[in-house]
């Protein structure tokens, strides 16, 4: 190829580069890392580009102008020409290889330095599919790959900057294109993500390394060069991604470095919009990463679904696309694939169990004490917000909790060695738990008094389609019920259109206590729980919507209101929105008939404010208990309201009218999906039914209601929401007046 150097027409010359390749030796056997290191350097023009080739497959670039101090003693221009790297070949590589070299220059002069090798597969791999080659960063970066292994044998992947040690990432990420990609491999496949934050520094380029490690201690690495950027822009990680028995689980955070934090998110399966969420929660362990960036502190979010059953894709990849908008109207989106697992994972499995040994503690102590969580490797603190969870400071290797003696009631531990159970019987003054043949064991280290048995009772759980719901409200259901649980399930079946009727009869036959009952035809909520009542045999009622997912040690506060209180008649719970918002802590009702949920709304569900036993006006009927005996007496809920709507307020309002009161127990907690059934359009479908009987409810307790405060907005109510229609802002109006059921 003609060249012009200095004016003048040339071709390439040969001896333009000189080099050497020092490693690998010749006929070098490789397992795993491939390292490649030499020299080059051009007499015409700097060198730009080295590069490794297998067999003409080029399988990575190579890290050049380090100092030589040994080629500079000969060539004083070399001082700078050495190369290196370390390869990760592909297994398909194995074999007799060469390998080949290629260094070129600014002026398109290029030489290939060659190598005889024998690759052998290696046991332990890894590959980096983010960042690419020639990434530009200036203190944050996405890392994301993938490693495989024999017999799910990794134990560690950590990440290195220029040999620095950053953090340990993440693993056991679903891949399922990697393991669609080598389903003929024995091998087991890992993904990995994480996001990297550091100090920029004065030294560019930098290398990055990402590190995996067996159980053998076998190690397997990728590294990349890093070139200087500006400031990025968004950040995000998203920390969680699970799809677990159709419910789909996202939380992370995400804000810009010169903008306002986002307002909210759009969530998309495959290409269709499930939900949206506030980017705004607060996140004071991201402060601390970005201490430069206010904005960092209140940039967390999490979204929490039951998803359709059509969006249930359990073969291949499902796409989940987050898309972020700030405050100025600027997006930046997230993807990642996700697959949707039906059996329950190790971790969930030790949390399950958790909070069946936490169930058992409350029923006999009454209150669950604080819990020590030693090397569990859970994080049941981030699973069980709500309690006491607390993990000491110290190496986990050591079997030893100095400074403490006999001053903590509850030790969970992720160690069965006779060294650590012994420790924590030393230091624990209730109860152990700890693993034992794979599952959790509950071990009591002290003589506890338990409370009076439960008493009997039937929970009704009316239904109409949505099977889904159903199936979530049921599997928690077997999860939390108390360990001496005496009673009942009661699925009333509304004549539902789906496969309700063949998937409930195939899950009583694994659990003996669910009975299942069928309207022939379509009747509604209110006859539905009149029905269910009718049939239960147990001493307590508790209707249950079946868009609800109780929340551990549930059930027992509820019957504990009732036998403790003087002249309960029925008692509530704490219902919170799938983000851990608060949907309801009781509720009052105005003059009008019209009511509000107490702290609707309220991020800070467990504030002080919601956390005592009180007498309400009402609790919804999504959780309400009540003696069997009072509701016959009562004449159940009033088919005057029927289909639905009211029929909970107004059950609520004879039992006070019989002298009796109504609490909210906020130690009752359950996460409610709102407006599944019926949907929240009040001027259409059963919820339409809303507004009318409100005004039977008016007419009904006209005296008593004289008695109630008054509205805190004297707006008519009809056309106040006639107007939100109008302007399609129903929040506004469902704010001043009536809560959602």
């Amino acid at each position: 190829m003609p060249l012009k150097i200095n004016g003048l027409k040339t071709r390439f010359l040969p001896g333009v580069i000189r080099g050497s390749l020092d490693l690998p030796a010749e006929n070098s056997q490789i397992s795993g890392v491939l390292e490649v290191a030499g020299w080059a350097f051009s007499r015409l023009a700097p060198i730009v580009r080295v590069e490794a080739f297998i067999d003409d497959i080029l399988v990575g670039t190579v890290r050049y102008e380090l100092a030589r101090p040994d080629v500079a003693n000969r060539w004083p221009k070399a001082a700078n020409s050495g190369f290196s790297a370390r390869l990760n070949p592909d297994i398909a590589f194995s074999g007799p290889k060469i390998l080949r070299v290629r260094v070129s220059d600014a002026l398109g002069n290029y030489r290939d330095f060659t190598r005889p090798i024998l690759l052998k597969p290696p046991s332990l791999r890894i590959q980096l599919d983010l960042p690419q080659p020639g990434v530009s960063s200036a203190g944050l970066l996405p890392i994301e790959g993938w490693v495989y292994t024999p017999n799910k044998s990794l134990t560690k992947i950590e990440a290195f900057l220029d040999n620095q040690f950053l953090r340990k990432l993440a693993f056991n990420v679903p891949r399922p294109d990697v393991e669609a990609s080598f389903s003929y491999s024995p091998f087991e496949y890992s993904g990995f993500r994480g996001l990297l934050s550091f100090e920029p520094g004065q030294i560019w380029p930098r290398t990055l390394l990402i590190r995996a490690t067996s159980a053998t201690g076998e190690a397997a690495e990728v590294q990349l060069e890093i070139n200087q950027a500006k400031f990025p822009e968004p950040v995000v990680e998203i920390e969680q991604a699970s799809w677990q028995n159709n419910l789909l689980q996202v939380s992370g955070y995400a804000f810009w470095m010169d903008s306002q934090p986002p307002c909210h998110a759009k969530i998309y399966l495959n290409e269709k919009q499930i939900g949206e969420i506030l980017v705004n929660l607060s996140r004071p362990d991201v402060a601390q990463k970005f201490p430069i960036m206010p904005v960092a502190r209140h940039s967390g979010f999490r979204f929490v679904q039951l998803l359709e059953p059509e969006l249930k894709e359990i073969t291949g990849a499902n796409q989940l696309k987050i898309e972020f908008l700030d405050g100025q109207n600027q997006t930046f989106e997230q993807t990642l694939s996700l697959t949707c697992s039906e059996s329950e994972k190790s971790g969930n499995a030790f949390i399950t169990q958790f909070a069946k040994s936490l169930a058992e503690i409350k029923t006999r102590l009454e209150i669950v004490p604080p819990v020590l969580d030693w090397n569990s490797g859970a994080k049941l603190a981030e699973a069980f917000p709500e309690l006491t969870i607390f993990t000491p400071p110290l190496p986990v290797t050591q079997p030893l909790l100095p400074y403490i003696d006999q001053s903590l009631e509850v030790i969970v531990t992720g160690q069965s060695e006779t060294a650590y159970l012994a420790e924590a019987r030393r230091v624990a003054t209730i109860a152990l738990i700890w693993p034992e043949n794979g599952k959790l064991k509950l071990e009591w280290l002290a003589e506890v008094t338990p409370r009076p048995s439960l008493p009997s009772v039937s929970i009704i759980i009316p239904v109409y389609n949505k099977l889904h719901y159903t199936q979530a409200c049921l599997e928690a259901l077997q999860e939390t019920l108390p360990p001496d649980f005496w009673g009942e399930i009661i699925v009333i079946d509304d004549c539902s259109s789906d496969e309700t009727p063949q998937v409930l009869t195939k899950i009583i036959e694994s659990d003996k206590r669910i009975k299942y009952l069928r309207n022939e035809t379509n009747s509604g909520f209110i006859d539905s729980c009149n029905r269910g009542a009718e049939a239960a045999i147990g001493e307590i009622l508790v209707f249950l919507n079946n868009d609800t997912l109780p929340r551990p040690n549930w059930l027992p506060p509820l019957l504990k209101a009732l036998q403790e209180q003087p002249q309960a008649g029925a008692v509530g719970g704490k219902l919170i929105y799938p983000d851990g918002s608060l949907q309801e802590a009781g509720s009052v009702i105005f003059s009008d008939g019209s009511g509000c949920n107490f702290g609707r709304g309220d991020a800070k569900a467990n504030d002080g404010l919601y956390s005592y036993l009180r007498e309400v006006d009402y609790c919804s009927g999504a959780l309400l208990a009540t003696p069997r005996a009072l509701f016959q007496e009562l004449g159940g809920f009033d088919t005057r309201y029927r289909p639905a709507y009211y029929e909970d307020t107004d059950y609520c309002f004879k039992v006070r009218a019989k002298g009796l009161k109504v609490y909210y127990q906020p130690e009752s907690i359950i996460v409610h999906f709102e407006g599944v059934s019926s949907g929240r359009d009040v001027t259409t479908g059963v919820k339409s039914y809303q507004l009318v009987n409100q005004r039977k409810f008016v007419e009904k307790w006209a005296d008593t209601l004289k008695n109630q405060p008054a509205p805190p907005l004297r707006i008519d109510y009809e056309n106040l929401q006639r107007w939100a229609v109008r302007q399609n802002n129903y929040p506004l109006a469902q704010t001043q007046r009536i809560d959602e059921q």
